[in-house]
């Protein structure tokens, strides 16, 4: 839905439903998000507590767009009440994390393992031969070490979403590596995606206070995307139900997609079920997307499906675009270098041309109105490559591994000599040879491409490096070869060093690629407490096993980018809408080899997980709906390396024919319009990305966009410790009106102070100097607790078309006669600086301000940064100017940056002070010299 449309009447329905459950089957292009922004804004119109609404999405973009849809009905329509910061919108995960957080603040000490992070904590040796026991699983199996960890993985994903009993497991080694994980798990204070769930399910279920507490939190739930949930994830909502005043799930069966995740559509099917108690059951089946023929051709085709919800899907009358003969077109070529030249021979055809929107109005087609949807992520990097060729740009959110590249390759090999490693390439090689490296680096970094390149200075500077990891190797013996400073990024930052970075500009696509590998370095040193040089060789293992499919060309996925063609897998449009679409390689597969896992197939629906010809319909359903009104469906009889004839997918026999052609020439008017407003989405940032642009630009660019990652000091999450304490602090007296004693003091720090990297000794240290300071924090200023209005207030405001985002540590009512209208805004800060951090410090106060104004809408009186530095045993309170002159210059800043950041001006700023403090300061060529 647009602006301009009006709701129609099952759309009102499902927005004005006020109490109970609520089913809503939302058929592609029926506005969905739209309805769920209005149902949102009405809620929250008729004096509902944002505090108390959830709004479940599938992604953090949709997250994203779902919340600038509210603001902008709230602040056209409800505009006193346009405040909703205390509203969670998010995924499932963040959801379930957020929750458990309120019911115990020990889970703020717990970080999450995302996909490579998780690997590479299996696979770390003391947890792989130790811990978890999975070598025992390896030597059972007769299986390589990484097919072991992916397997278990797999295999604990299933255990943990469908509930199984290990006692019931076949294969006790499985049973007990799985029980060990868990244990681990807890232990180290980590969870992975489906352990947050299952632990706050289990909270839920055994506590009845857990469930009181967070009711209000929980008052009204709306689930988008509720054909993508699983067992799991249907069990959490079941039990959340219980306490709320209405629950509204919105999805489609027809689009369920993603069977190989354990997700189940019979969730959905079944929800209406009336021995579940009563439920509204609404279904918006209009189609405001597409045209007659798309929603016609769709309809059918997905008709085949048997395991359905009814429904009846139909155009929107009102819509002027019509279908023409070429619409829709379909071919099978001889090979796939024929199919690449008809995608780019066809949107040279269509661009520039006029097109209608779903609100009827004119406009001319630019490259963003097309996309291509593949099944894979290799077809999606050909894609990429031929498109580059043509000089179309493109942005991609699927695509080759940038390992591949020579410039990554090149570095991987570098890291591999300094650590006397072998790098496990796919051409294998050994271990590297510096006179080997020396000729290859005149190649990657010929003077052609980069004037000052030096391969004599690559060398020395290389013999540098290697001397001193040789050195810290020499003491492996005691076991004391620990990498120093910052560990292996600092080692990796070395050699962009050696590489010349410090001297000349990489490039864009050079530096986009190498700080993937950055991110590689980061992702697989988290999980350590320091990285031992003698350990360093099992990060090239992780790079061979996981990095392909992790670590992807990152410049196509600029969202600075927006007039660009799309290219994305099919699981990854869901939501999305293009008036042109192709979608390539549109033939007869081979079905996947089905995974094998350590569960008894028995134990589980196995079948669900493997997919079936109504589980690759809905994919390609999914894929047709995305069209606005061109589809191309093509395929390639010879695909490369392939000997096996391929033929058109069966699944056209199922579509009528009557609107499909053959290759047929598209000449179609260009009268000149101007293209549909390129206006990207809202510019999401935050106090710290912004203030990294102003302290200089490079660092921004380097950090911010490229991607490069800064090593972590031992002392990480100090800081963060000490928020979360004085956050429960002030938090339990909210609620409870308690001052805690010093005794008090000293065991919440005792349970909840945790140092990721610190070793042991100073980690203690540093938990004492944070009881110290708290407990002298809560001794000065316990008598000013009674004038605490909120705690960790969350915030978005827009300035401009940025929205930036962030949490003020602490809101004080002015006075204590309950005036909550006029506040005092206070940060902690767990060291004092001086200089540029401290006008940093300034500067952030003055964001919370402006932040208080508009979001908030609360008047702030005062500003404080309260300092509480251990170190310099300081406790220490310092105000900021907030006037309204500074504030308005603070608003000409953020406005400023936002435009230089998104118009791509990037210049830097070097100044001794700054540069000596960097964190890229051995990869930046603009440095203070």
């Amino acid at each position: 839905m647009t602006e301009g449309i009006s709701l129609t009447g099952p759309q009102q329905e499902a927005v004005n439903h006020s109490a109970g459950r609520m089913r809503v089957i939302a058929c592609p292009g029926s506005g969905k998000t739209e309805v769920i922004a209005h149902r949102v804004a009405r809620l929250i119109e008729t004096g509902e507590r944002p505090g108390g609404i959830v709004a479940i999405t599938f992604t953090e973009k949709a997250a994203s767009e779902l919340k600038t849809r509210i603001r902008r009905i709230l602040e056209k329509e409800y505009p006193e009440r346009a405040d909703f910061g205390d509203m969670f919108i998010g995924t499932i995960h963040a959801f379930c994390l957020e929750m458990l957080r309120d019911i115990d603040p020990i889970y703020r000490t717990y970080d999450v393992l995302d996909g490579p992070r998780r690997v590479a904590y299996i696979a770390k040796g003391e947890n792989y031969f130790g811990r978890i026991g999975l070598v025992r699983l390896q030597k059972s199996q007769e299986s390589g070490f990484f097919e072991t960890v992916a397997k278990f993985i797999r295999s604990a994903d299933v255990m943990i979403t469908e509930g199984i009993d290990q006692g019931r497991l076949t294969d006790r080694r499985f049973a007990d590596c799985f029980s060990n994980y868990l244990h681990i798990l807890d232990e180290d204070r980590y969870f992975d995606f489906p352990t947050i769930v299952r632990r706050l399910v289990d909270e839920l279920e055994k506590n009845s206070g857990s469930r009181l507490l967070i009711a209000p939190r929980t008052e009204h739930i709306i689930v988008d995307e509720f054909q993508d949930v699983d067992p799991l994830q249907g069990r959490l909502l079941d039990l959340l139900s219980v306490n709320t005043r209405s629950i509204a799930v919105v999805g489609d069966d027809d689009q369920g997609i993603y069977h190989w995740r354990g997700t189940d559509v019979h969730i959905i099917r079944e929800f209406a079920d009336e021995s579940r108690g009563g439920c509204r059951d609404i279904t918006l089946g209009r189609n405001f997307r597409s045209t007659a023929s798309i929603v016609d051709l769709s309809s059918q085709f997905i008709s085949h499906n048997s395991k359905r919800i009814p429904k009846k899907i139909e155009p929107n009358p009102l819509l002027t675009r019509e279908y023409e003969q070429g619409d829709i077109q379909t071919q099978i070529f001889d090979t796939q270098e024929n199919e690449l030249d008809y995608i780019v021979g066809k949107i040279r055809e269509l661009h520039g041309t006029d097109f209608t929107d779903r609100s009827n109005r004119r406009y001319s087609l630019s490259y963003s109105d097309f996309a291509v949807l593949t099944r894979t992520n290799d077809l999606a990097s050909m894609v990429i490559d031929r498109l580059d060729k043509e000089n179309i740009p493109s942005v991609a959110s699927s695509g080759e591994s940038i390992l591949e590249r020579p410039e990554v390759k090149f570095a991987i090999k570098c890291l591999a000599y300094i650590f006397n490693a072998d790098p496990i390439l796919r051409e294998g090689g050994g271990i590297p040879d510096l006179r080997n490296l020396v000729s290859e680096y005149q190649t990657v970094f010929s003077r052609e491409k980069f004037a000052g390149a030096d391969a004599e200075e690559f060398a020395n500077r290389m013999k540098s490096v290697r001397g001193k990891i040789s050195a810290i190797e020499g003491k492996g013996e005691d076991g004391n070869d620990y990498l120093p400073g910052l560990g292996l990024q600092e080692i990796y930052h070395e050699v962009l060093n050696a590489l010349g970075a410090d001297k000349f500009n990489l490039g864009e696509v050079y530096s986009y690629n190498l700080a993937s590998l950055s991110q590689a370095v980061s992702d697989y040193e988290s999980v350590w407490i320091r990285l031992r040089a003698s350990e360093v060789k099992y990060f090239f293992y992780f790079l061979r096993a996981y990095g392909d499919s992790s670590y992807q060309d990152p410049r196509h996925q600029d969202d600075l980018l927006i007039d660009a063609v799309r290219i994305m897998t099919i699981h990854k449009a869901k939501g999305l809408e293009f008036p042109v679409v192709f979608v390539p390689d549109f033939v007869d597969h081979r079905r996947p080899r089905e995974l094998t896992l350590f569960v008894d197939k028995n134990l589980y629906d196995a079948a669900r997980y493997s997919g079936d010809d109504e589980d690759e319909r809905r994919v390609y359903y999914t894929a047709i709906t995305r069209s606005e009104k061109y589809l191309f469906l093509t395929g390639s009889s010879h695909a490369p390396g392939k000997v096996r004839e391929r033929k058109v997918h069966r699944f056209l026999q199922e579509m009528p024919r009557e609107y499909f052609t053959g290759i047929m020439e598209l000449v179609k008017p260009r009268s000149g319009l101007p293209s549909r407003a390129q206006v990207a989405s809202e510019f999401e940032t935050s106090y710290s990305e912004l203030t990294s642009y102003m302290r200089c630009p490079e660092d921004f660019l380097l950090r911010n966009v490229y991607g490069f990652n800064a090593g972590v000091p031992p002392a990480f999450g100090y800081g963060t410790n000490v928020h979360n304490i004085l956050n429960m602090i002030h938090r339990e007296y909210i609620r409870k009106g308690i001052i805690p004693g010093e005794k008090e003091i000293e065991e919440t720090v005792s349970r909840m102070f945790k140092l990721r990297y610190a070793t042991r000794n100073m980690e203690k240290n540093m938990e004492a100097a944070a009881a110290r300071i708290i407990k002298n924090y809560v001794s000065i200023h316990s008598n000013d607790f009674s004038r605490i209005l909120e705690t960790e207030k969350r915030f978005e405001f827009v300035l401009g078309n940025a929205l930036i985002s962030g949490q003020i540590d602490l809101l004080k009512k002015l006075d204590s006669n309950g005036n909550i209208t006029d506040v005092e805004i206070i940060d902690f800060k767990a060291e004092k600086k001086e200089g540029i951090y401290s006008s940093d410090y300034d500067r952030q106060l003055r964001y919370y301000a402006i932040a208080c104004l508009d979001s908030l809408k609360l008047r702030p009186q005062k500003a404080t940064v309260h300092i509480l530095d251990a170190e310099e045993e300081v406790d220490e309170t310092r105000d900021v100017d907030i006037s309204d002159s500074s504030l308005s210059s603070t608003r000409q800043d953020i406005a400023g940056t936002v435009s230089r950041i998104r118009s791509k001006k990037f210049p830097a700023s070097p100044d001794h002070e700054k540069c000596k403090e960097c964190d890229y300061m051995k990869i930046c060529p603009y440095r203070a010299k």
